[in-house]
């Protein structure tokens, strides 16, 4: 096992359209103050394999207003789930 691997753990949510409840395939989601962005898949669908710590998203999707999260707790070797709608 890797040193410091045990201490990493996992932010993954869904993003949806607030008004139809639909999964915005390939929106943005970047990690604040990291050097990490995804976009999500077809199910609308993120994840980030991050250190232990407190985190902020930001969700983006054309023609939407872009969506900050903040204070995504993650524990070591925890899911830590989040859905946004925008």
């Amino acid at each position: 096992m890797l040193a410091g691997f045990s201490q990493a753990g996992k932010i993954s949510g869904k993003i949806k359209d607030a008004k139809t409840n639909d999964v915005l395939v390939g929106a943005s989601v970047v990690l604040q103050g990291q050097a990490k962005g995804v976009s999500t898949s077809v199910e609308g669908t993120f994840v980030f394999t991050v250190p232990a710590g407190t985190y902020t998203i930001d969700v983006s999707y054309s023609g939407f207003q872009t969506k900050t999260i903040t204070d995504i707790e993650v524990k070591p070797g925890r899911l830590t789930e989040v859905e946004v709608s925008l």
